[in-house]
């Protein structure tokens, strides 16, 4: 991935936090946009966050994609919210159930 290449990363828990950090030693200007109020859990979330708005990435939390438009500008990707982002790349990671949820469910 070229340094500069606009990409949203969808998701940023245990998974999306491994390919935060790749894409941002390559260059990659991030936005993350995460459906939960935060990333991970409380205290990890914190020092995540922490250190994606130090290296300039953008956050978007309590948020979900509704639509997605390519143009010539690049890929176009709605929010919720009504914003618009422009991509060049969307990563989407896969969702993993807490291990407390999916014990409870087994149990």
């Amino acid at each position: 991935m070229k340094p500069g290449a606009r990409v949203v990363l969808m998701g940023a828990e245990f998974i999306g936090c491994i390919i935060l950090e790749m894409l941002v030693k390559s260059g990659a200007k991030l936005i993350i946009i995460e459906m939960g109020e935060g990333m991970m859990n409380e205290k990890g979330g914190v020092l995540i966050k922490q250190w994606c708005l130090e290296k300039g990435v953008m956050i978007h939390c309590c948020t979900t994609i509704t639509a997605f438009e390519a143009d010539q500008s690049g890929l176009r990707v709605k929010l919720d919210t009504g914003e618009m982002l422009i991509a060049d790349f969307v990563v989407s990671r896969p969702a993993l159930m807490p291990i407390s949820i999916f014990c409870k469910a087994a149990a």
